[in-house]
């Protein structure tokens, strides 16, 4: 599990306490379910494309086939990025939504692109809460998932991963040996960087780290609450 992972679960447990037990919760795009195991105490269905696992709903998120103002609580989280109109997504998951209820998702501001070819959007902290106010959300907050030290620590993962290796370099004679040297020290460094900050940001990741306000991180979440 990395930082964001981490962040998410302690994230996702605490939002479970807005509703009492036994009442209704959608995980939408819920994938293997990973965050289920936070809601034990209510009743929990999850949606998602058909080929997607064993799911309450085999559906697409544009168009749940359950009743207005069902849920309580709905989460969806890293799969926003992955529809083709999410403010049609958003809007109906505020159509199913108890009026009161409250829906966190997530979204990546940084990310490879994955899951190729349905791999549309990235959102910035206005962009997440826009999809949010347009639905008919009240926004209560947009806050990062994770922090700069997580986003460093990713970013330099994946330069070791895509960077030429120092064998290209030297099987094309691109460069003396001398540079070659340097450049292999300096990937090298890279992957022990990279693990090191990963390592703190794990140990620190139920504390409420300073986020700079214009550090990059990897992932926004939102958390909103349906007009009554």
């Amino acid at each position: 599990m990395n930082p964001t992972q981490a962040k998410l679960h302690l994230l996702l447990e605490d939002f479970g306490k807005k509703a009492s037990f036994g009442e209704l919760i959608l995980d939408a795009g819920a994938g293997k379910k990973p965050y289920k195991k936070h809601f034990s105490h209510l009743s929990y269905e999850s949606a998602d494309l058909p080929g997607n696992g064993e799911h309450t709903y085999q559906c697409d998120l544009h168009k749940i086939p359950v009743e207005d103002k069902r849920f309580s609580l709905i989460i969806c989280n890293q799969v926003l990025e992955h529809v083709k109109n999410p403010f049609v997504v958003v809007k109906e998951l505020e159509r199913i939504c108890k009026p009161g209820g409250f829906l966190f998702f997530s979204v990546p501001f940084y990310y490879p692109e994955h899951m190729i070819p349905y791999d549309y959007y990235r959102y910035t902290r206005y962009g997440a809460r826009l999809l949010a106010e347009q639905a008919g959300f009240d926004v209560e907050s947009v806050e990062n998932v994770d922090s700069y030290l997580s986003m460093i620590s990713f970013q330099l993962f994946q330069i070791k991963k895509n960077l030429p290796s120092l064998e290209e370099f030297v099987k094309k004679d691109l460069c003396s040996d001398e540079l070659a040297i340097s450049y292999s020290n300096l990937t090298k460094r890279f992957s022990s960087i990279s693990k090191e900050l990963s390592n703190i940001e794990m140990q620190l990741v139920d504390q409420n780290l300073p986020y700079p306000s214009e550090g990059h991180p990897r992932t926004f979440y939102v958390i909103a609450k349906k007009r009554i």
